[in-house]
């Protein structure tokens, strides 16, 4: 499953700097979780995350959506904890 942005390439333009950078971070960190897993399933190791300082969670879910055996988030700033928190995956 690929991840998708919903932003169309020219409306990058339109977008600060630092969000720009999110969006590729993100896709990159996506890629790397993606072949991570894949290369643990396909040794037949089961697959666990631990996600430290995942902020509101966002690569813990796409470890989830990628079809890791078990996923730990670890947040100590209460607010992003709670946002966090709020997310089931």
């Amino acid at each position: 499953m690929a991840l998708v942005l919903p932003i169309l390439v020219g409306q990058l333009s339109q977008l600060p700097e630092f969000n720009v950078r999110c969006l590729w971070q993100n896709r990159l960190y996506y890629e790397g979780l993606r072949r991570a897993i894949a290369l643990r399933r396909g040794r037949g190791e089961e697959v666990h995350v631990l996600d430290i300082g995942t902020g509101t969670g966002l690569l813990a879910m796409m470890a989830a959506r990628l079809g890791a055996d078990t996923v730990v988030a670890v947040e100590e700033f209460r607010p992003m904890a709670d946002c966090a928190r709020r997310f089931r995956f």
